[in-house]
């Protein structure tokens, strides 16, 4: 079992670690990040301890996911962290406001309602999301090519 849990860590960290670069690229001056559809915080780690933030608030529907978030986030000790137990859906422009980056990971797809959220998001704000090119369980929608998530974000 040990060797099963490696292997996906390190799956897990080869697929973040060009997302990480991105990141690095293109906002070295954020300070504050709302992640939506935090999953279990695996990233959210890596992201922390890369850029060293100020405030990082976590959006997760899932009671499960968010007890995975509070164990890893109980070794974070100079990032404010708020963890919300709830969807993103009711998000405030207020809340909103209160960051420089936004993160969806993996999320867009399984809601209908990704672009009345992104419309809420301050145009000044930074936003980095990915959605996968496949067809999974509980999507909404698939993309198949590069240009069918182009023809639906831009």
């Amino acid at each position: 079992m040990e060797c099963h849990e490696k292997d996906f860590k390190d799956k897990k960290r080869d697929y973040y670690s060009p997302m990480l670069n991105l990141c690095n690229k293109h906002h070295p001056t954020v300070t504050g990040v709302i992640e939506v559809g935090a999953g279990t915080g695996y990233f959210s780690n890596m992201y922390i301890r890369k850029f060293k933030l100020k405030r990082y608030t976590f959006y997760e529907n899932s009671g499960a996911m968010v007890a995975k978030i509070r164990q890893r986030m109980k070794v974070q000790k100079f990032t404010k962290t708020r963890i919300y137990n709830e969807s993103f859906r009711n998000i405030s422009t207020k809340e909103l406001k209160k960051c420089d980056c936004i993160l969806a990971l993996e999320i867009l797809e399984h809601i209908s309602w990704d672009k009345k959220f992104l419309l809420l998001i301050i145009p000044s704000t930074w936003i980095f999301f990915s959605v996968p090119r496949i067809h999974a369980f509980n999507h909404v929608r698939a993309f198949l090519t590069p240009d069918s998530i182009a023809y639906r974000y831009c």
